[in-house]
């Protein structure tokens, strides 16, 4: 059964995917996509560009488009919840080609602080109804879903700046997805900015710039980037020595790798390998994930959890009926949803 939800309304801009997944070995990745990860059980490392944040049960943080991430737990058992949505979403708020940074990240001092308590419960709102059927579910989920960006552009820090060179065109687009294919199939091998440039048909002052600002990272960053993750999956599924993994993974030699790793990771490579070994992890594929149900553990009581928002947190959620609770005619649920949804959308505006 599949267990990853999406929520696709091109029409209204809307582009988001969730699920729940086990947390295992570092897996590096990056994406368009901003990315709010909560921990739903456990303990878990979550590093962003170089930085180790260390994450308890209940702990939110959020990653900003096209900056590197991996998680890795420090628990046993440790369970994240996942939402994804495209930031083109957001973009009617802003001038054009604006580039947001949204700073969204809780500890031990506000984890139960009202911003996190509200994005908590109406990240679980959303996927308790699209993991339901009816269009009742859908309304709650599209009107958990903009609540949920309302808050994040109130209650966080945002920083915002324009790059006239970024663009959305369908040119633009071609070039990059051009360039990232090459990269894709080449990484293992010495790449330099000439040949992108080439590819690119720009010269190559102007294709790094290019590049830029449209992927989010500089060329030989990002390149980097295909290469740590090739190695992460090595080190994952392989007894390889080091050095080998290096090489295939196109690093000049061992001490660039080793160095490179631990800028990202905080970590050697040797100490990598010996942690995960020490846990007996199982060893997973480049691209696999593992999704899990809601009913898994106390997953499900956890979300209904969340959706108790406390007195002193100003937002009313349509909230779905509770597990335990005798499930009514589908269209009285329905029609009882739709009520509660249209009352809370009513208290937001008049607040």
């Amino acid at each position: 059964m599949n267990y990853y939800y999406t929520l696709d309304d091109p029409q209204k801009g809307i582009l988001l995917k969730q699920y729940i997944h086990d947390i295992n070995r570092y897996r590096f990745n990056w994406h368009k996509d901003i990315e709010i990860s909560i921990v739903l059980r456990g303990e878990i490392d979550f590093c962003i560009e170089g930085k180790t944040h260390v994450l308890k049960e209940d702990d939110l943080i959020l990653v900003n488009s096209n900056k590197g991430h991996a998680s890795l737990l420090r628990e046993p058992g440790s369970i994240a919840m996942v939402l994804r949505f495209d930031p083109a979403f957001l973009k009617a708020a802003f001038e054009e080609n604006t580039n947001l940074q949204i700073s969204c990240i809780s500890n031990d001092a506000t984890r139960h602080d009202d911003q996190f308590r509200r994005l908590r419960a109406l990240a679980a709102q959303i996927l308790l109804a699209l993991a339901r059927d009816g269009f009742a579910a859908r309304l709650a989920a599209e009107g958990a879903f903009l609540l949920l960006n309302a808050s994040l552009l109130s209650d966080f820090p945002l920083d915002t700046h324009v790059d006239p060179t970024r663009g959305y065109g369908l040119s633009h687009q071609k070039i990059i997805q051009n360039i990232l294919h090459f990269l894709e199939h080449n990484y293992s091998r010495k790449i330099s900015l000439d040949e992108v440039a080439k590819i690119s048909k720009y010269n190559r002052t102007y294709v790094s710039s290019f590049f830029r600002s449209n992927v989010g990272v500089t060329f030989y960053e990002y390149l980097n980037r295909i290469r740590l993750r090739h190695a992460l999956h090595e080190l994952n599924t392989t007894q390889k020595p080091l050095t080998q993994i290096a090489l295939d993974s196109g690093f000049p030699d061992l001490k660039t790798f080793s160095t490179r790793f631990k800028v990202i990771f905080q970590k050697s490579p040797s100490q990598y390998r010996f942690s995960v070994g020490s846990e007996n992890l199982p060893a997973v594929m480049e691209n696999q994930r593992n999704y899990l149900p809601v009913g898994t553990g106390n997953v499900e009581q956890k979300l209904f959890e969340y959706l108790q928002v406390g007195p002193d947190t100003p937002l009313s959620l349509p909230l779905l009926d509770c597990p335990t609770r005798k499930i009514e005619n589908q269209t009285d649920l329905d029609r009882r949803e739709l009520t509660r949804l249209c009352r809370a959308m009513l208290q937001i505006v008049e607040n």
